[in-house]
C-alpha cells in the first residue's frame, strides 16, 4: 500500500502536461466568471452548430476551456488528474498532447454532426474519455475498479453506450431512434444534457491511439527471419 501511494504521488507530481491542462482550464473559468461573465463566455467560446457554420470555426478549439459551472470543472479536473497522470507516464509527451488535441477536435465534430442546433458544447470531457479509453486499451486484461471489468470489456462498453445514446438523441431527426430517445428523456430528464456524441468522439480517439500503439512492429530482426524463411522455401 505504501509503495502504491508513493508511486501515485510520483505520477501526480511529475505529470507536467496534465497540470498545465488543469491550470489552463482553471484560469479560463476564473476569468470567465470574474471578468467576462460565464454565460457570455459559454456563448462565445462554447461550440454551437449555428455559430460554427456561420463562420465561428474557432469554437471548435475553444470549447474545452470553458465549463458550465465550477462542479463541472472540478469533475473534469479530477478525471484529468487520475487518468492524465497515468497516461502521461505511459506514452511519449508528444503523443499525449496529440491525443488531447485530436480528442477535443473529433469530439467537437461529432457533436456538430449528432446534436441539435440550439445546444452549446463546453468542457474538456472528450479529453477525459480519450485518456480513459487509451488506458483501458493499453491494459486490455487488467481489471478496473469499481466495475471489475477487464480493460477490453470496459472500453467496448463505453464506446457502445455512448454511440447508442448519441444516435437516439430526441432532438435530432432520426425517426424511431429519436422516439426511443424521447422515452429515455422522459424517464431520465438529465440524460441528454451531456453530449454523448462528444464523449463518443473522445473515446474513439483514445481507442484508436491505443490500438495504434499496440500494433505489431516490424523490426530488422523480423525482416531477416522472413527473408531467411523465403530463401529456405525457394531452395527446397
Amino acid at each position: 500500500m505504501k509503495d502504491r501511494l508513493q508511486r501515485s504521488f510520483y505520477l501526480l507530481r511529475n505529470a507536467t502536461d496534465t497540470w498545465m491542462w488543469i491550470l489552463g482550464l482553471s484560469l479560463f473559468q476564473l476569468v470567465s466568471v470574474k471578468w467576462i461573465g460565464l454565460e457570455t463566455a459559454q456563448t462565445t467560446l462554447g461550440l454551437n452548430q449555428a455559430a460554427f457554420f456561420s463562420g465561428k470555426v474557432l469554437q471548435l478549439f475553444t470549447y474545452p476551456y470553458i465549463h458550465g459551472h465550477w462542479v463541472h470543472l472540478i469533475l473534469n479536473v479530477i478525471a484529468l488528474l487520475i487518468l492524465g497522470s497515468k497516461v502521461e507516464h505511459i506514452i511519449p509527451k508528444r503523443l499525449f498532447r496529440q491525443l488531447c488535441m485530436y480528442a477535443s477536435i473529433v469530439g467537437g465534430l461529432l457533436f456538430l454532426l449528432l446534436s441539435p442546433s440550439n445546444q452549446i458544447l463546453v468542457g474538456a470531457s472528450p479529453i477525459c474519455f480519450a485518456l480513459l479509453l487509451i488506458l483501458v486499451t493499453l491494459s486490455p486484461e487488467s481489471k478496473f475498479l469499481p466495475v471489475f471489468l477487464t480493460g477490453k470489456t470496459l472500453g467496448i462498453a463505453i464506446i457502445l453506450i455512448q454511440l447508442f445514446f448519441a444516435i437516439i438523441h430526441p432532438e435530432i431527426p432520426t425517426g424511431r431512434l429519436a422516439e426511443t430517445g424521447r422515452w429515455f428523456s422522459d424517464s431520465f430528464p438529465e440524460l441528454f444534457k451531456v453530449s454523448h456524441a462528444c464523449h463518443l468522439g473522445g473515446s474513439l480517439v483514445g481507442w484508436l491511439y491505443g490500438m495504434h500503439l499496440l500494433r505489431p512492429r516490424i523490426t530488422l530482426e523480423t525482416l531477416k527471419k522472413q527473408r531467411a524463411a523465403r530463401e529456405e522455401k525457394e531452395r527446397i
